[in-house]
């Protein structure tokens, strides 16, 4: 069974501020595409409509600015990290192309071998 690998921060701002962001963004679309379709509804309550909007925008812009810094901070580790990737990445290589070399060298003895056993 594995382990959630998520921590608690990171948890409640999946189940908390990104369903309010959400929010905000259904509430906004809803109050402009209602106000388009029925503006005499609309106009009289716009303080309200406002009012909701605001209420929600204070943790939607908190959450936003939060995905902002984490990825942010996942980029520059990335960015710290690269150089070590890369290194290990053809030290890798390296050490496959030295084992394929090997190996290559140790077949071709061995049909030597068995050849000069042959005559």
């Amino acid at each position: 069974m594995q382990r959630d690998k998520t921590s608690s921060v990171e948890r409640n701002f999946r189940n908390i501020l990104l369903p309010v962001v959400y929010a905000w963004i259904l509430a906004a679309t809803a109050l402009v595409v209602y106000g388009l379709y029925r503006p005499e509804d609309v106009l009289p309550n716009l303080e309200g409509f406002l009012a909701l909007l605001a209420i929600l925008s204070a943790p939607a812009t908190l959450a936003i600015s939060e995905i902002n810094r984490l990825y942010a901070a996942h980029q520059e580790a990335q960015i710290q990290y690269e150089p070590d990737r890369l290194r290990h990445l053809m030290e890798m290589e390296q050490r496959d192309q030295s084992h394929v070399n090997t190996m290559d060298s140790a077949e071709r003895l061995h049909k030597i071998r068995i050849s000069e056993g042959e005559e």
